[in-house]
């Protein structure tokens, strides 16, 4: 059975800002290394927005 809200413990769900501000958090807490695996992410748009809305700002802060 899918429990959405044990998988939301473990995965970052939510806005480009809630994604960025949970990146910012493990940052800020000694994290120097992130893996994104996201195997259905197929879509440029939707590539090109996590790039300037999470990970350009990521790697500025």
């Amino acid at each position: 059975e899918f429990d959405l809200l044990d998988y939301k413990k473990r995965n970052p769900v939510g806005s480009p800002i809630q994604i960025l501000d949970y990146l910012k958090r493990l940052k800020n807490m000694g994290v120097t290394y992130f893996i994104m695996y996201m195997p259905t992410a197929t879509n440029r748009k939707f590539l090109e927005l996590l790039y300037d809305e999470v990970v350009k700002p990521l790697k500025t802060n």
